[in-house]
């Protein structure tokens, strides 16, 4: 089963700015795919996490116009 893990944060995806100690409870967590599958859905997630893919894919927590959350690439994020 795939393993998401939380890297790091970036300031431009969230939609406001946030204090950035409350990303640090983040760092390093680990989440099934089923797990991180739900977490988006439910859109707990902090905006602008960055999480890798255990294949070594990164990519950047966004709101999702449809509702709950979804990754982006993280190269989209950054342009």
């Amino acid at each position: 089963m795939p393993v998401f893990t939380a890297k790091g944060f970036v300031f431009g995806a969230r939609p406001q700015f946030t204090d950035p100690a409350d990303y640090l409870d983040y760092h390093g967590k680990q989440w099934h795919v089923k797990d991180m599958r739900q977490a988006l859905s439910d859109g707990n997630l902090p905006n602008g996490l960055i999480i890798e893919s255990e294949f070594g894919l990164s990519g950047v927590i966004v709101p999702d116009p449809a509702g709950g959350q979804m990754v982006e690439p993280l190269v989209s994020v950054l342009k």
